[in-house]
């Protein structure tokens, strides 16, 4: 990668961003010049994979499957100085219900 930094002072909020692709999405826009938040289920998840990119990258605890949690999560990236310029998930939108994993368990070929 060129020395180029394109999305200087744009602002990122990654969900699911605490490790695989929302943690290589967050390493690669953060050195693209991207701000990053991370948000994540598990807080010290994401607070270790922000470590491990650049003390600036801020870790939230983000729950995407609970309404509130979601908001409070932007509210928090939006409260840091400077706008917030997109958001990225990388986690999964909401967990299968128990009679959708039962009907996957019985769709399975033999």
């Amino acid at each position: 990668m060129s020395g180029k930094q394109p999305l200087r002072g744009k602002r990122v909020a990654i969900t699911g961003g605490g490790r695989g692709i929302g943690l290589a999405t967050a390493r690669e826009l953060h050195a693209r010049g991207a701000e990053v938040a991370i948000g994540d289920l598990h807080l010290d998840v994401a607070k270790h994979g922000a470590a491990s990119i650049a003390p600036e990258v801020v870790a939230l605890g983000l729950d995407v499957s609970n309404r509130d949690s979601f908001a409070q999560f932007l509210e928090d990236t939006k409260a840091r100085p400077g706008a917030l310029s997109t958001a990225s998930s990388a986690g999964p939108a909401r967990r299968p219900s128990p009679s959708r994993r039962r009907y996957r368990s019985c769709a399975r070929p033999g």
